[in-house]
């Protein structure tokens, strides 16, 4: 399993950064019935920190994602249940930006994501990947690091339940 940038603030509910994030974005799931796609975009932008103006482009064919995400219950509501990851025996790969390319945003989301990726990386015993100068889109901000890592991480987790596979055959 990877996860980038995994807003599951449960997970790290009680650190200021999470808390902060959830105050500052409240408001937007579900975002309001007149909002527009291009306000939520920069809403959302300013809540994790970044500046922005009051509208943001969105793409014709990123209206419906963008749309989704306004009528989706907040992340901060969504569990996970590391217990059941563990005992499964899944390996996981926790990546994320250091957001060091937005210091405004690094010291709100970025510390928010920084604690969640922290609490599942402890909690799973997983692997990480912090990506140098990105921020929430690492897979596509340092994609030269981020592509390799996840391929060298699924070759070896492919490796190891073969031989997994193979010990159970014997």
């Amino acid at each position: 399993m990877t996860v980038i940038e995994p807003p599951f603030f449960g997970l790290a509910a009680t650190d200021l950064a999470v808390v902060a994030i959830r105050q500052r974005l409240t408001r937007l799931f579900p975002a309001p019935a007149d909002m527009t796609p291009e306000r939520w975009v920069a809403a959302f932008v300013q809540g994790i920190g970044s500046h922005a103006p009051d509208e943001l482009p969105v793409a014709p064919e990123d209206v419906a994602d963008v749309r989704a995400s306004m009528s989706e219950r907040p992340p901060w509501e969504a569990t996970v249940d590391l217990a059941a990851i563990r005992s499964a025996g899944v390996p996981v790969l926790v990546i994320r930006g250091d957001w060091s390319s937005d210091l405004p945003a690094a010291a709100i989301g970025g510390a928010a994501f920084r604690a969640v990726a922290d609490a599942l990386v402890s909690g799973l015993d997983a692997d990480s990947l912090v990506a140098p100068g990105a921020t929430h889109q690492p897979q596509i901000q340092r994609a030269d690091m981020v592509v390799p890592r996840v391929r060298a991480f699924l070759d070896t987790a492919e490796a190891a339940g073969g031989r997994a596979r193979d010990r159970g055959r014997s």
